[in-house]
């Protein structure tokens, strides 16, 4: 897991600042303080960052349940 009051936060503006498209994994990401959590993803927003959960970038990777992996990745978010 990354810090998102530091690591993340200083790798997302880098990449927004060279204009890279960024998405951060909300539910991959730690803080130290939970409450930072909120602040610095509503900041990511506002810069322009995409801030999503991982299953809802995987199932976008994915495309749809034609994939032959979609119905695997689907048994394992139900364990999750």
């Amino acid at each position: 897991d990354w810090s998102s009051d530091v690591c993340s936060s200083d790798l997302a503006v880098a990449a927004l600042r060279v204009d890279l498209g960024v998405t951060l994994l909300a539910d991959a990401i730690t803080e130290r303080r939970p409450e930072d959590g909120a602040v610095c993803q509503a900041a990511w927003r506002q810069a322009g960052a995409a801030v999503l959960p991982v299953e809802t970038v995987f199932y976008a990777l994915l495309g749809d349940a034609q994939e032959p992996r979609f119905r695997a990745f689907t048994e394992l978010v139900k364990q999750a």
